[in-house]
């Protein structure tokens, strides 16, 4: 049986009514044989799902779609308004995920096609999304948001700049108060090293949306590059209280060199605007795999062992900082490194984060981003699965370390070091 004709109508008119590019009005659940009151229920589903999206409530908007797909995990939509969630979350290698089933179930859809160039964006598999972005654009020529976004990947891969100035141009040209189109042009400036030109896009997208920290790094690096100290110091520090882990975007785009993240001699960036190496360290499980490998099934039990120690150090390290004793659990007690334990330490760790953050915030140690969330995703299946709960503790790495990050840097929390080995 086919969707109810009023949650039919019920959901186009929602999507129209949010009017957002990739809301369309044909975007229903078809639910061949439920009865009328399950279809219903997908539908109200299916409403949630993508107003939830659209609305940047995300936390909702997965768990809806999160509904939609199991009671219809043939249909496209809730993988692909999932995994829209999980980019606004910048979770990205869920959201790749996601778009890698919603490709699987509906190919020719460009937005999921962009979806999920955007999600290899997010991780730095440049040369991958350019070819997800060209598809996207074959399907929807001209839209601003694939072009800018390919700008990007061309920016980040970096083997032809002619290329991302085009695509930046080109929806520059097409929506002038796009903010993204002059933010991703300013970062193609910068490596083709055209400073003053770069000034003028960060300048402009800051002027569309003030809530840019990548443009206020990017002015900051380029007045540097002018030999305008005051200014460039402003710019990135401002930036770095908005986004406490901009470095590593910097570093990973390729435009400020990998020396940065060790405060070695070879990064450009003057003694007052250098970050110790705590600063910008990359939490990520898969930093710890040998040769830096992107693929984390299959890495052994020495590598989640030393990934758990790192998360122990982190709480540890921030609790010192906050001047409050570490939970008993995070002092040298033993653990293995067997899924079924690894999963509970996890579990535990995330609820002494949990408690050391509400401390921060509440004291205002920390302020902005690090009092976010966090969206972790622990369940029980981990304790049988290596490779869910790999994928959860890399998470949970890079969700500490934005607490972490803002703890070390703040002036009101004692002084003490925070760097951890």
């Amino acid at each position: 049986m086919a969707l109810s004709r009023s949650f039919r109508l019920v959901l186009g008119a929602v999507l129209l009514a949010l009017t957002a590019p990739s809301a369309q009005a044909d975007l229903v659940v078809p639910v061949a044989g439920a009865s009328e009151r399950k279809a219903d229920d997908i539908a109200r589903d299916a409403i949630a799902c993508v107003a939830g999206v659209l609305s940047f409530h995300t936390d909702e908007a997965r768990a809806a779609c999160s509904r939609v797909i199991a009671a219809e995990p043939a249909e496209p939509l809730g993988y692909k308004f999932r995994g829209l969630a999980l980019l606004l979350e910048h979770d990205f290698d869920k959201a790749e995920e996601d778009f890698r089933a919603a490709l699987r179930l509906d190919p020719g859809d460009a937005e999921i096609q962009a979806g999920y160039a955007q999600s290899l964006n997010g991780q730095g598999h440049y040369a991958a999304a350019i070819s997800h972005f060209d598809e996207a654009l074959k399907r929807k020529k001209d839209d601003v948001r694939f072009l800018a976004a390919r700008c990007w990947a061309r920016m980040g891969e970096g083997r032809d700049l002619d290329l991302a100035m085009a695509d930046c141009n080109r929806a520059a040209d097409l929506a002038p108060d796009f903010a993204t189109a002059r933010l991703n042009r300013g970062m193609v400036r910068l490596k083709q090293q055209n400073y003053r030109a770069a000034v003028q896009d960060f300048t402009r997208a800051l002027d569309i949306d003030s809530d840019l920290p990548v443009g206020l790094f990017g002015r900051g690096f380029a007045y540097l590059q002018l030999k305008d100290q005051s200014r460039a110091e402003a710019d990135i520090k401002a930036a770095r209280r908005m986004n406490a882990s901009i470095d590593a975007l910097f570093i990973r785009t390729g435009i400020l060199p990998a020396g940065c993240r060790e405060d070695s001699a070879s990064c450009p960036l003057p003694p007052s605007l250098r970050v110790p190496a705590a600063g910008v360290w990359m939490a990520s499980y898969r930093q710890l795999s040998p040769g830096n490998s992107s693929e984390m099934n299959g890495l052994d039990d020495s590598i989640r062992a030393m990934a758990l120690t790192r998360l122990d150090q982190m709480l540890e390290a921030i609790a010192l900082r906050l001047n409050i004793r570490p939970s008993a659990f995070l002092d040298g007690q033993a653990w293995t490194s067997a899924t079924a334990e690894a999963a509970r330490h996890l579990a535990r760790a995330q609820m002494e984060y949990r408690r050391l953050q509400q401390f921060a915030c509440d004291t205002g140690v920390v302020r902005d981003a690090p009092c976010h969330g966090p969206n972790f995703h622990y369940s029980p299946i981990m304790q049988d699965s290596p490779e869910e709960l790999e994928r959860e503790l890399d998470h949970t790495l890079n969700i500490m370390r934005v607490l972490w990050i803002g703890v070390c840097r703040s002036p009101s929390a004692g002084g003490k070091t925070c760097r951890i080995e």
